[in-house]
């Protein structure tokens, strides 16, 4: 297959949609009767005698609902009787409010400089609540987690990534201050590690650097939850010529939207696709990469892209996989990407439909044998839209790719086992005193 190269400068993100086929308006989903959402009452209150309070603070994450931090950790410890407060972002929300058993109080910024000027007076905020356990979420909580260990408190770090690796490609840090952010965050987070109370990563080389008192808690999809009714429930609302118009093969991309995460890649193999048969992907996502967006703008495979963009309700991406045929993850092998762990494979596993990731060692040895998807060179584009090709002529090959990725989520890799971890991890740091080093057994 003739390879199509050659990226032109375009507009920025507001004019993406312009260029990319606009989606047919979805209906609005019925609120379900499973999804408290409401301000706090003298009820909640009452409620919160007598538990042990957990207070959750991620306050870099653009929003509370994120799937690691609020459906998985929060929701699984207020279900298992913890009385859990979540400080987060909460766009639209300048009150309290309380969902799903955890009470949120909404945080704000414009900016990571607002953020870190902040991190002050969210201290007092945080202390204010006289938890019993303290859970921070990623570097920009590093501050906070030192500071609580000062006046004695307990705190468990959590860390979703490795982030000294990722620092070396994020473009609002000027290139030549990467390589010394990076080693600062590293050294910091070792140093975290040796007071905090618990860490918590979800690669063991990060759990290694966080040392003795660290577990891993990888990315396990959710399969029996709330959650995934709804998820399936909006799938169902996704028309069929909306899903598949024409008869196209639907291709999904869900996460960030950047060159190094295969947006590139992605769009030539889309455009070689289609030069055989119809196809479209729906990219579901933020936009991180201004400047790649601004290429991919004018890559003739943008014709046959439908831009989501960033949803607000992690069931509404769900029900986008539900409906797709093949999900791509197409890491470029930089920031440590190829030892990560990656959800998106693992939740298009779940939703029952093949992948097409990179072949990353880690990610091989691990997925392989399971012949639920195909692995391919992230820059081989060739190799990629082959694969999309081979799904879509063999729909009997697909469904069983299919199959066996949902029966591996379901019997050997899911957050219903997962959450075990946490919860042992939670008895260990309550029943010791805020000094008490934690060793992870398992």
């Amino acid at each position: 297959m003739k390879r199509i190269r050659g990226f032109f400068d375009g507009a920025a993100w507001t004019i993406l949609r312009e260029r990319a086929a606009v989606p047919k308006r979805m209906p609005k989903p019925e609120p379900f009767p499973n999804h408290s959402h409401h301000n706090e009452s003298s009820d909640d209150v009452h409620s919160r005698k007598n538990r042990v309070k957990i207070v959750i603070a991620t306050p870099a994450h653009p929003t509370y609902a994120d799937v690691r931090v609020f459906q998985k950790e929060a929701r699984s410890l207020a279900s298992h009787g913890y009385e859990v407060v979540l400080f987060a972002q909460a766009e639209g929300h300048l009150e309290p409010f309380v969902e799903e058993g955890v009470r949120v109080i909404p945080l704000c910024y414009t900016s990571r400089v607002a953020l870190l000027a902040d991190l002050p007076r969210l201290f007092y905020r945080l202390l204010r609540e006289k938890a019993d356990v303290y859970h921070l979420h990623n570097p920009f909580s590093l501050p906070l987690a030192l500071a609580l260990k000062l006046v004695r408190q307990k705190v468990i770090y959590d860390v979703h990534e490795d982030f000294a690796e990722r620092i070396l490609i994020r473009d609002w840090v000027p290139e030549i201050l990467r390589p010394a952010m990076a080693g600062f965050v590293k050294n910091v987070e070792i140093l975290a590690g040796k007071m905090v109370n618990g860490a918590i990563a979800t690669q063991p080389d990060v759990a290694d650097r966080l040392g003795p008192r660290a577990i891993v808690l990888e990315n396990a999809p959710m399969i029996n939850d709330a959650l995934v009714d709804r998820a399936e429930t909006f799938a169902r609302q996704i028309p069929d010529d909306v899903a598949n118009p024409e008869g196209a093969f639907r291709l999904i991309y869900a996460g960030s939207l950047s060159r190094v995460r295969g947006l590139p890649v992605m769009l030539e193999a889309l455009h070689l696709v289609n030069a055989f048969m119809p196809a479209r992907l729906w990219l579901v996502g933020p936009p991180d990469d201004e400047d790649g967006l601004a290429e991919a703008a004018r890559h003739p495979g943008w014709m046959y892209v439908d831009l989501i963009g960033r949803l607000d309700h992690q069931h509404e991406v769900f029900g986008y996989m539900r409906r797709s045929d093949a999900g791509l993850a197409l890491f470029r092998d930089w920031g440590g990407y190829s030892r990560i762990s990656s959800n998106k494979l693992y939740e298009y596993m779940a939703s029952g439909i093949p992948f097409i990731a990179s072949a990353f060692p880690t990610w091989m040895k691990r997925l392989e044998s399971i012949g639920a998807g195909f692995f391919c060179d992230p820059s081989d584009a060739d190799c990629i839209a082959s694969n999309v090709i081979n799904l879509a002529e063999n729909p009997a090959s697909a469904q069983l790719m299919a199959r066996r990725g949902q029966a591996f989520v379901q019997d050997h890799f899911n957050w219903d086992d997962h959450k075990e971890l946490l919860l042992a991890l939670y008895k260990n740091v309550i029943a010791g005193s805020p000094e008490r080093n934690f060793v992870a057994s398992g």
